[in-house]
């Protein structure tokens, strides 16, 4: 994974992602994530690749001492608009915050942006040594299962999503195009890797972690291959 085109990626994007994004139900993956935290008795939180900050903000205003990492300064700029924490700018790869939490989160495909296996053991890693004892890392996975396409609009401006998925390939490509009046405003290209159930047990049991639970798509039910987000829960 390339830093410098991972971080130019959302470059234009972060001006249209709360614009676009203004429907997903934050509050239930919110109540889910707060189930979570009070089991495990948690009070401090890192998101890495915390976007735009919504999440974070708010998980802080239920009073939970909150802190993000992004790669993109553009995203930087807008989460911190949002939160009283801290938001580091760094690579989810190479992170040292010499800090440690009790939960970390990596939700909305984030983790997908590791293309290959040493960048997976890599972010894992680095997510595990800025753990408490016993804290958690919650991790929400994309999980297509076929290609396709859709489009949403606002305004006069049309957000165009169109992702190739291939079983026989762990790498989904996905394209997302803005226009206004038919005319071009950005497109950027995201390739995604996909992981599935068995892929992130090996990866995080390599890691160290333990007690992995897989989730479906913030339920508390338990995750298949045909679930649309694969959430994992580890210590």
């Amino acid at each position: 994974m390339d830093t410098s085109s991972f971080s130019n990626m959302y470059k234009t994007y972060a001006r249209f992602y709360d614009y676009f994004y203004q429907s997903k139900d934050y509050e239930r993956e919110c109540h889910f994530l707060k189930k979570l935290l009070l089991e495990y008795s948690v009070q401090t939180i890192l998101d890495v690749g915390c976007g735009t900050g919504t999440h974070l903000s708010k998980l802080e205003k239920c009073g939970y001492t909150c802190e993000g990492i992004d790669l993109n300064p553009e995203m930087i700029e807008i989460a911190s608009t949002k939160l009283k924490g801290k938001i580091f700018h760094g690579d989810m790869r190479h992170c040292n915050l010499n800090k440690k939490y009790g939960a970390i989160t990596s939700l909305f495909a984030v983790f997908n942006h590791n293309l290959n296996l040493s960048d997976a053991h890599k972010t894992l890693a680095q997510l595990k040594s800025h753990l408490e004892p016993n804290g958690i890392l919650i991790l929400d996975l994309y999980n297509p299962q076929s290609s396709g396409e859709k489009a949403d609009s606002h305004d006069g401006i049309t957000k165009k999503m169109k992702w190739n998925f291939n079983p026989e390939n762990p790498i989904c490509e996905s394209i997302v195009t803005f226009v206004d009046k038919n005319k071009k405003l950005c497109e950027e290209q995201f390739p995604l890797r996909i992981y599935s159930i068995p892929d992130m047990r090996k990866l995080l049991e390599e890691a160290g972690f333990v007690k992995i639970q897989a989730y479906d798509n913030y339920t508390f039910e338990e995750a298949t291959q045909r679930s649309k987000n694969l959430v994992f829960v580890a210590q």
